[in-house]
């Protein structure tokens, strides 16, 4: 196949070649949309959903198996196949790379103005010049100190570090916490490192175990995990007075 593609359309020039629809190279160097491969397709002919990608795939990776790329988009991801996430064995592409991202125990935090939200990604629009050592710091400078009524947080959740629910962006711990798992102990999907089969993302977790209505499923995000407003402690009951009620012929320790 390279020698066939080099000698028609020479030394391969990625993402401008104009053969490619998506403007991609394949991993041969060949013009993605420029091969036809019969025989890797006798060889993978059967297409499977794959949770952990999230993905319809031709790889080997058993289950149930579709005839066809369009079955398993179909069934997978409803009848819009632009919205079907795949990835095809015999033609696979070579996306640009992406740079390797900065190490996370020496991220610095920023606060963002357009999205008025603390991160740590250095260099997202909207962030200004001011920089913070961690999380706690940039929160506690821009939000203050934690309520439970902070207009940002829908919820009036605030997270464990005394951010506001939705006013931060942590990369790096998204980055660590990549995999989502389904804890059967806690009947939730989350991505604490639990083990077990692990999902691209929530979404590809809730689907498989709790259905298409994402509302219905529990999850936990260990990136932003949720404090709920605390209950105010029950008097202490063997400190309670005692008194008898002439109505209901009762004794009873309600004051009032």
């Amino acid at each position: 196949m390279g020698e066939c593609c080099e000698a028609n359309f020479g030394e391969p020039e990625p993402y401008l070649n104009t053969p490619s629809a998506t403007n991609y190279i394949m991993e041969n160097g060949c013009p993605h949309g420029a091969v036809v491969d019969m025989c890797c397709e006798m060889d993978y002919d059967a297409w499977y959903y794959s949770s952990k990608d999230d993905r319809c795939t031709n790889e080997h990776i058993g289950g149930y198996a579709y005839g066809s790329r369009e079955a398993c988009c179909r069934k997978e991801f409803g009848y819009n196949l632009d919205n079907c996430a795949s990835l095809d064995v015999c033609y696979p592409e070579t996306p640009e790379p992406t740079p390797a991202p900065t190490k996370c125990d020496l991220r610095t935090w920023f606060y963002n103005e357009d999205t008025d939200q603390c991160n740590n990604v250095a260099d997202m629009e909207g962030n200004t010049n001011a920089e913070y050592g961690d999380m706690g710091e940039c929160c506690e400078a821009i939000f203050g100190e934690p309520s439970y009524l902070n207009k940002l947080s829908a919820t009036n959740y605030i997270m464990e570090n005394g951010c506001p629910h939705g006013a931060v962006v942590d990369m790096c711990c998204e980055m660590d916490y990549d995999a989502w798992y389904y804890s059967s102990k806690d009947d939730r999907c989350t991505n604490e490192h639990i083990g077990g089969y692990a999902y691209g993302s929530r979404e590809a977790c809730c689907r498989k175990e709790f259905g298409y209505n994402l509302d219905n499923c529990a999850s936990l995000d260990v990136c932003y995990p949720e404090t709920p407003e605390p209950t105010p402690a029950p008097t202490k009951c063997d400190l309670r007075t005692w008194f008898y009620n002439e109505d209901t012929k009762q004794c009873n320790n309600i004051e009032d």
